[in-house]
């Protein structure tokens, strides 16, 4: 009889947790008994859990096929998959709580005596017209600047040292009323300048400035708070030329610098003056115009020296005879008059003049006719500087019996 061949899967496991699978195939023929292949397949499940050798037989029943299998415990270990975290809820968003405020602020900051200061008060949360202002003036309600929408109002500083103390509450629709104070102190500040250019030693007047002459400013506040003056080296000084900060400190009440060479070119001076807590914040501006040199003849009296009460631009009728002049120099940027120099002239020429005194002219109009004139002029300079420094004086002397 012909052989009927059947395939017959033996045995398939599947391993899911390491991969592995094992898989047996073999071929029965039709007077394989079903206990005999109940047997085979038991022997293959056992090779598979306790590891061995899978024995199959051939079709032919003469050999067998051996395939190994690895035991159970060469199998990877299941491992359990992590636990799904647990979601936390995100924190509750926290409620917009708007914090309602007013400002207050005044100008100028410290007034000088007798200046108008406006006081205004900000309500950036509010509306300010339909605001309720209350206005308490050192302590006592004012009732005629207070109202609805009446956010600013004006006064007249007192003298100095005096103080204002000013509070603002304010109520706005439906909702709770907020308040603020200011303290306003009256102050006063004096800014002086010096230059350094030369007058005569009996000149009793200012030396004005020059072109390239050294200016000295000097900020003289008086802060007075609470009734105590504060000094002035404990004030905090900022000094700021054409808008550009230049020097700042505490005590630096003097500021120095140099005349510009154009007369176009003056600089603005601003100095801020603060106290240590920013009580008060005070600001000068000012501006130092440059002058021009100047020459003046005097006449030198034998016994009384230079007549300076007067210059001699309109000089006196005088008769024939030797007359002495002296000339002044006022606002040269020099130390010294013998650090400039004399060029005198007399009746259009040249005049020669003691080299010691070069100041000084001598003239004998003995030997001038009567009714004459004598044109008299000198030309004075800054050797160092001669464009910008220099001044020059005319006069005509009458001679006459």
């Amino acid at each position: 009889m012909k052989n009927i061949l059947h395939n017959i899967i033996i045995a398939s496991i599947l391993i899911f947790g390491g991969s592995y699978v094992a898989y047996a195939q073999t071929t029965f023929d039709a007077s394989t008994t079903p206990s005999d292949t109940q047997s085979i397949i038991n022997s293959i499940i056992n090779s598979i859990i306790n590891g061995g050798t899978i024995r199959l037989p051939t079709g032919d029943g003469t050999t067998t096929i051996d395939i190994p299998m690895p035991s159970a415990s060469a199998l990877p270990t299941l491992v359990p998959p992590p636990p799904i975290p647990t979601l936390v809820p995100p924190p509750p968003i926290p409620t917009l709580q708007i914090v309602q405020s007013v400002t207050l602020s005044a100008e100028p900051t410290s007034p000088s005596p007798g200046q108008t200061v406006t006081v205004q008060a900000d309500t950036p949360t509010t509306d300010s017209d339909r605001n309720i202002f209350t206005w308490t003036i050192n302590g006592v309600i004012n009732r005629e600047i207070s109202g609805t929408g009446k956010n600013t109002f004006t006064y007249t500083a007192g003298a100095t040292g005096s103080v204002e103390r000013i509070k603002v509450t304010v109520q706005p629709l439906n909702d709770q009323a907020f308040s603020s104070s200011l303290n306003i102190y009256s102050t006063d500040i004096v800014l002086t300048w010096t230059a350094n250019t030369f007058t005569p030693k009996w000149y009793k007047g200012k030396a004005l400035p020059t072109v390239n002459s050294n200016i000295r400013l000097v900020a003289l506040p008086t802060f007075i708070i609470d009734g105590a003056h504060i000094p002035a080296s404990r004030l905090i000084y900022t000094w700021s030329v054409n808008g550009e900060r230049t020097m700042k400190g505490a005590g630096k009440q003097v500021y120095e610098y140099k005349q510009p060479f154009q007369t176009w070119a003056t600089p603005t001076i601003l100095v801020t003056i603060e106290d240590a807590n920013n009580r008060i914040h005070k600001e000068v501006l000012t501006s130092v115009i440059s002058d021009k040199p100047r020459a003046v003849i005097y006449q030198s009296l034998p016994l009384g020296g230079v007549e300076f009460r007067r210059g001699t631009s309109a000089f006196p009728s005088t008769p024939p005879g030797t007359i002495d002049l002296q000339v002044e120099p006022f606002f040269f940027n020099v130390q010294s008059r013998y650090d400039l120099s004399y060029k005198w002239s007399v009746q259009n020429n040249i005049a020669s003049n003691p080299p010691q005194n070069p100041f000084l002219l001598t003239i004998d109009a003995r030997q001038q006719q009567v009714s004459t004139h004598i044109p008299i002029s000198v030309n004075v300079q800054n050797a160092t500087d001669i464009d910008s420094s220099q001044a020059s004086s005319f006069l005509s002397i009458p001679i006459n019996q």
